[in-house]
């Protein structure tokens, strides 16, 4: 869809979004590590970034855009310490729907360059849409490129809710840490399910 061919070895399968989510919370995090998670946001991200001793800073963000006077790049830069590691997006986001327009993802982007972050881009509703067009998935604009992990699941827009599978790309150096965590944490998402 995006026109972007994402070689095989930067791509790892995994038990559903859930499970490639905290693969890369466990290869990329130290405990006392902090994750950057602007609110609201999807329950389970919270003691998914909590299970590998790091620590999630919520900011509130997401039902405060395009309100006057909030500033999106200045949340961001508040919540900034010495320890934050990364920061948890999705868009469309979980529960709000709100798209991230090219305004707030390049602001965004400067502040993870700016602090050498991560971006975790949880992708699981990238198929639920209105309009004719898909939005720009984060993890496709160039200024994301080098540092976003992107969660992708079959179970919202398939229907497939339920079933564990899911996927996960982003650099290769970062791959082959998250490829070592699941070795060890999962070993594979369910053969009969990939194949389903």
């Amino acid at each position: 869809r995006t026109g972007i061919r994402i070689p095989r070895d930067q791509i790892q399968v995994v038990p559903g979004a859930t499970g490639g989510l905290s693969a890369i919370c466990q290869a990329l995090f130290n405990p006392g590590d902090e994750v950057l998670l602007p609110s609201p946001f999807w329950p389970l991200i919270r003691g998914v970034i909590s299970s590998c001793g790091a620590r999630a800073v919520q900011v509130p963000f997401y039902d405060r855009l395009g309100t006057d006077g909030f500033d999106p790049e200045a949340a961001l830069e508040a919540a900034i310490t010495d320890r934050t590691a990364a920061i948890y997006l999705n868009s469309p986001h979980n529960p709000t729907g709100v798209i991230l327009d090219d305004t707030v993802a390049k602001a965004i982007a400067r502040v993870a360059a700016k602090h050498n972050l991560w971006v975790l881009s949880d992708e699981v509703y990238e198929d639920i849409y209105f309009g004719e067009e898909a939005p720009v998935p984060l993890w496709a604009r160039p200024e994301f490129k080098e540092r976003t992990l992107a969660v992708h699941s079959l179970s919202k827009g398939h229907g497939m809710a339920g079933s564990r599978i899911g996927y996960v790309h982003g650099p290769e150096v970062a791959m082959r840490a998250i490829r070592a965590v699941q070795t060890f944490q999962s070993y594979c998402a369910s053969k009969p399910m990939q194949l389903a």
